[in-house]
């Protein structure tokens, strides 16, 4: 069954009481007006089987539930922040909050109830469950670019197994698997594992466990022996995200989910998926979790959004069988307050005359997608190329511009209205010209929520493997409650006709005749979806005097509601406040220089990152000649870790010395097709823990190259500063 009645519609974590009573979903949404980065925190609870709403609240907090847990033998209900844990009954009542670390992994309980772990950084903390005080701490490594991402205690012993995520000194990513034993507080057990891990899970019986993460940006599942401590076994799954891993009670399966919003289960001696359930599955980039219930009937799926891109979701077991139950007793949840997201009105924002990011007469794209299905070549709508290519009109002038599948560009000036009006609503890619790969001033912005807005056909063609329609257009509009952010794009998608019945497609496009094209090839011309902002984001952007949209059309001479009109003038406020100067933007060269020059003055150290010798060895071994900023700050200043980057808490870059930069693994790839040379070439000289570094650009003026940031997630590079001097200035004032 779908269990609705969610308002904030951003439910993503989920856990069943220790009985298999109840099911308990938490999460949130931003809260928008007072507070930038301000949420709302939700937790709903059903009984089982009936499914009807227990309780459910949702207060306004700092930041949204991340992660829950029940804890055995009580009942209560521990859920996790960016930096704390609250504790609740099973009746939904607020009982203590406890501090935790900063971006603390996964809570793990031990058998017993009596211990938790929120693992964080380098030393493993052992919590007392009632207190939250750390009762025994683990050293798991000497490096603070080793750090631990999840836990699990192994029953019946004192053991707890580590997964744990390590940076090299490049920037490179690999993982560690380590047994911890609590009682001694030392490392028993380590070994190297060559993917990213983010959970981990032990099997009842303390025989293997389930390691899950990312290799090159692909879900994987590895199986390991507790016992011999070696691999069992491992598997890809679930695309580029694998958020949720749960065994069952006997050990004998194990369920996984990811970006797909597909729940894998695996057998434990074959390690190999022995069934898919996907009856709830739809295309949506929102994090997915999964649980099993202690008495093994149940499964439970929990998605922001709702059904059927998104929801709770209820899967039982029948004969062996496993059916996503009927929502025939299923009751509404009490109304909950969203915030002024909640009552926002929005308006469908058309295309404008430029088509930057398509070729031809014809508007054929510019960027090529991979298919998603190999039999209907329908590509995966959600994915980003990089680089992305702009063909056309990038010289035009004005702030906003219309791209294709419902995503937009914009230029710098209003992507800073975005951040601070809209933050996470959507997702920023650099551009670049198709002809020279040079960086182009727009940028292409994905909105990170979907939302059906139309009907789609009962009767039609459609694909035998993946089952989406042949084509689809006209579509009758839904009468669909908006979600709580200013920018979305609609779910479904329609296509202008498809490109192998169209002659002029054939003959000038693909070249081969019809009669060799693999059947079910249907390349779907003008594929689209909707792109939806809010009325308050639209007159914002007005008002700041964002050239682009035409307003008049789309908003009809509106006036704003009281609400709006509060909302837009604190975004001004706001807006203007990061306007003076470039404090708001990145350094320019002129000040960056002069800056530079008495950041040295103010700290010299006794041991700096090189001297000028191993600096010209270096240059004369790679025949590259390094900005002259740059061997002025590492003959001058010592080993130097810069926080906040971005004025992110915790986000902390350090710039290496001659010996740790990378000139081989960011340099650009091999050409392998027109524009493929677009992306920047590639010298690392500053890393972070969590992946990301910064690079030089070889492509730049010979010692004095641009500044890359190098985004591990999406595997792009975005700009960053003009040269060293601005990067630094940058790094230093947080910018």
């Amino acid at each position: 069954m779908s269990l609705p009645g969610i308002e904030t519609n951003c439910l993503d974590c989920v856990a069943f009481d220790a009985h298999s009573r109840w099911l308990i979903a938490g999460g949130g949404a931003l809260a928008g007006r007072k507070n930038r980065l301000g949420s709302l925190r939700e937790l709903i609870a059903w009984n089982l089987p009936a499914g009807d709403v227990r309780w459910h609240t949702v207060t306004e907090a700092k930041e949204r539930i991340s992660d829950l847990a029940v804890r055995p033998g009580s009942g209560e209900l521990y859920t996790k922040c960016t930096g704390d844990i609250s504790v609740w009954s099973s009746d939904g009542e607020l009982l203590r909050t406890m501090k935790s670390d900063f971006l603390a992994g996964p809570i793990a309980f031990s058998p017993d109830g009596q211990r938790f772990i929120a693992p964080q950084g380098n030393v493993l903390k052992i919590r007392a469950a009632a207190t939250g005080k750390a009762v025994a701490t683990v050293p798991i490594a000497s490096s603070i670019f080793t750090s631990a991402e999840a836990a699990a205690f192994v029953p019946d012993t004192a053991c707890i197994v580590v997964a744990a995520s390590v940076i090299n000194s490049k920037g490179q990513k690999s993982g560690k698997l380590l047994l911890v034993d609590s009682s001694q507080q030392k490392v028993l057990k380590s070994s190297r594992i060559d993917f990213d891990p983010n959970r981990v899970t032990v099997d009842p019986r303390g025989r293997w466990a389930c390691v899950a993460g990312l290799r090159r940006n692909r879900g994987l599942v590895l199986f390991w022996d507790l016992l011999k401590w070696r691999r069992l076994a491992e598997q890809g799954a679930h695309g580029s995200s694998l958020d949720g891993v749960a065994v069952s009670p006997d050990g004998a399966h194990l369920a996984t989910t990811g970006i797909d919003h597909e729940i894998r289960i695996w057998g434990a001696e074959s390690f190999e998926t022995v069934a898919r359930l996907a009856q709830h599955a739809a295309e949506s980039a929102m994090r997915s979790a999964v649980a099993w219930s202690p008495d093994g009937n149940f499964i439970a799926f929990a998605c922001g959004g709702e059904p059927p891109a998104g929801g709770v979701f209820l899967y039982e077991r029948s004969a062996d069988q496993w059916r996503l139950t009927e929502a025939t007793r299923i009751q509404n949840a009490p109304p909950a307050t969203r915030g002024d997201a909640g009552n926002t009105r929005h308006l469908r924002v058309y295309g404008t005359d430029v088509t930057m990011d398509t070729v031809g007469n014809f508007n054929l794209p510019a960027n090529r997608r991979s298919a998603k299905c190999p039999r209907c070549t329908l590509p995966d709508l959600d994915a980003v190329p990089e680089p992305y290519l702009l063909s056309r009109g990038f010289t035009a002038p004005g702030d906003f511009s219309t791209a294709e599948r419902g995503n937009f560009f914009v230029r710098e000036s209003a992507r800073r209205v975005l951040e601070i009006a809209a933050p996470s609503a959507c997702r920023f890619y650099p551009t670049y010209e198709a002809k020279s790969g040079r960086p182009t001033d727009w940028f292409l912005t994905v909105p990170q929520t979907t939302v059906q807005t139309a009907k789609l056909p009962d009767k039609g063609v459609k694909c035998r493997e993946c089952g989406e329609p042949k084509t689809m257009s006209h579509l009758e509009p839904l009468d669909f409650r908006p979600p709580a952010v200013d920018v979305f794009k609609s779910l479904q998608w329609t296509c202008r006709q498809i490109g192998e019945e169209a002659p002029w497609y054939l003959e000038g496009y693909l070249k081969t005749p019809r009669k060799e094209l693999p059947k079910e090839q249907w390349t779907r011309l003008g594929l689209d979806r909707e792109l939806w902002i809010s009325t308050r984001l639209l007159m914002l952007m007005k008002q700041l005097k964002l050239k682009g949209p035409d307003y008049a059309s789309m908003l009809e001479n509106r006036r704003p509601t009281p609400a709006e009109s509060a909302w837009i003038a604190e975004k001004i406020d706001q807006v203007n406040e990061q306007r003076p100067g470039r404090t708001a933007g990145i350094p320019s060269t002129g000040e960056a220089t002069n800056w530079l020059r008495e950041y040295l003055k103010q700290n010299p150290a006794n041991k700096p990152l090189a001297t000028r010798q191993a600096i010209a060895a270096w240059e004369k071994r790679h025949q590259i000649k390094l900005p002259k900023a740059y061997v002025d700050f590492a003959t001058t200043v010592g080993r130097h870790t810069f926080a906040d980057m971005f004025g992110m808490e915790g986000y902390d870059v350090r710039i290496v010395g001659p010996n740790d930069l990378d000139a081989r693994e960011y340099r650009r790839d091999e050409p392998e097709g027109p524009g493929e040379d677009a992306e920047p070439d590639g010298l690392m000289f500053a890393v972070s823990p969590n992946g990301d570094c910064l690079c030089f650009d070889w492509r730049g003026p010979e010692g004095n190259y641009p500044v890359y940031h190098f985004n591990h997630e999406t595997t792009a590079f975005e700009p960053f500063a003009d040269n060293f001097a601005c990067a630094v200035r940058r790094l230093a004032e947080r910018i």
